[in-house]
């Protein structure tokens, strides 16, 4: 086997490993078992995974256990924010909260409240006295642009959105 077979056989191994862990969020993942999936020893593993998917296994469960968070909330703002990240494997409130502030800028609580930019208001911020808003005007025009959220962010600071509501918009405008 050349390099080039080898590294994609690496590549099928880790997406395979991958698209694992996105089934099974809700379970206790252990590195032994996800090693075993891949068919490396659990050392060769982290390294294989980190260097194929360019963030370590433990950032890569984190990041996919937080966005199902939020997309579950968005979906169901009837759940409780506390029983989502438990299913999820939070044990503890304060470290998910910690750790959902620390990815989206944002708390929980400040995301998900009633009175936050829910789902149901993304859609206000779409349109603007039946028209287009300034908003998606500039997403329109930048949409792929690297650091759209980050411009968005100064340039309409009088919205009082934060990451995640940028993100909420942007990602129902590509679904219009």
């Amino acid at each position: 086997m050349n390099h080039f077979d080898s590294k994609q056989e690496y590549i099928k191994r880790i997406n395979k490993v991958q698209d694992y862990i996105e089934d099974n969020l809700y379970h206790n993942l252990t590195l032994e078992e996800l090693s075993d999936i891949a068919g490396f020893s659990k050392y060769h593993f982290h390294r294989i995974f980190k260097g194929v998917s360019k963030e370590s296994l433990f950032h890569y469960v984190t990041r996919n256990k937080l966005e199902r968070v939020r997309s579950t909330l968005i979906a169901r703002p009837d759940l409780s924010i506390t029983d989502v990240a438990y299913k999820l494997g939070f044990t503890d409130s304060a470290i998910f909260s910690r750790t959902f502030k620390n990815y989206y800028k944002i708390s929980p609580k400040a995301c998900f409240r009633n009175d936050a930019v829910t789902y149901q208001t993304i859609k206000m911020y779409l349109t603007y006295k039946g028209g287009e808003s300034p908003i998606v005007k500039y997403i329109k025009s930048n949409l792929g642009k690297e650091n759209l959220i980050l411009d968005l962010l100064s340039l309409f600071p009088e919205y009082g959105l934060g990451d995640l509501q940028y993100q909420m918009i942007i990602d129902e405008y590509n679904r219009l």
